[in-house]
């Protein structure tokens, strides 16, 4: 069953359109994997799914929830979709003057609106989930960034959304973070969450996701499973981008 559609999205900055009639779609307890060079637009397409971006044309739709012009989105179908995604972002995005349990429960208590106290009881259960019960009670600064980008990944995950959006998760850890980040995002995947997930890491998206959709110069190239897109590409241009990245 489809979760989230997204058809014809257009966006520009300064006359220069970055995304080109963008048409993408995730199932339910799919893994989708944005793929393509810096520029191609995939971080673009993450910020205006979750209106962080203001998309210039398309069509958004979430299960039964359909923005038919997400040009003119009002307030309340914004509200809407920020309420049932979730992002998280390369470069953490945590309140420096929180704990780790803070910032998780915090998620809850502002966007559920969950009481504070069972809040707290649910953001220890999901740090424990990504192995930092020994870490909730400490402030990002004293985290590695592998720790602090699994707490973003509880305070995502903790919402439980409808579909996830990753935004280069692991690009700013060192490689020897980056294995237990993607440990949690497997866990995640694992357990049935849906998801899209723009990364670097070929082997991985190759490992978790379902469907890979490789983008460049704001279109959408070409798109498959896993296996057909990094071991099959149709397309020249596909095969010049893998050929030179590490499947």
């Amino acid at each position: 069953m489809s979760v989230l559609q997204i058809s014809g999205l257009r966006k520009q900055f300064d006359g220069t359109e970055i995304l080109r009639g963008i048409d993408v779609e995730v199932n339910e307890g799919e893994v989708v994997g944005l793929i393509g060079s810096s520029g191609a637009g995939k971080s673009t397409l993450l910020r205006c799914i979750d209106f962080l971006e203001q998309p210039d044309a398309g069509r958004f739709r979430l299960e039964d929830y359909e923005i038919a012009d997400v040009a003119s989105a009002a307030k309340a179908d914004i509200a809407h979709f920020r309420r049932h995604t979730a992002m998280v972002f390369q470069s953490f995005n945590l309140y420096k003057l929180k704990t780790a349990l803070e910032n998780v429960t915090l998620a809850l208590t502002d966007s559920r609106k969950i009481p504070a106290s069972q809040a707290r009881d649910i953001a220890s259960e999901f740090l424990a989930r990504v192995g930092l019960s020994e870490k909730q009670d400490s402030f990002p600064d004293k985290l590695s960034g592998g720790q602090r980008q699994r707490v973003a990944l509880a305070r995502a995950a903790v919402l439980k959304p409808k579909v996830m959006l990753l935004d280069e998760p692991t690009s700013a850890l060192d490689p020897e973070n980056v294995g237990e980040v993607l440990d949690v995002i497997r866990g995640l995947a694992d357990q049935g969450q849906s998801m899209i997930i723009a990364s670097h890491e070929m082997g991985f998206l190759r490992q978790v996701a379902d469907h890979v959709v490789f983008m460049d110069h704001g279109v959408v190239e070409e798109e498959g499973s896993a296996e057909q897109v990094f071991l099959h590409p149709g397309k020249e241009r596909t095969q010049q981008f893998l050929s030179r990245a590490r499947v």
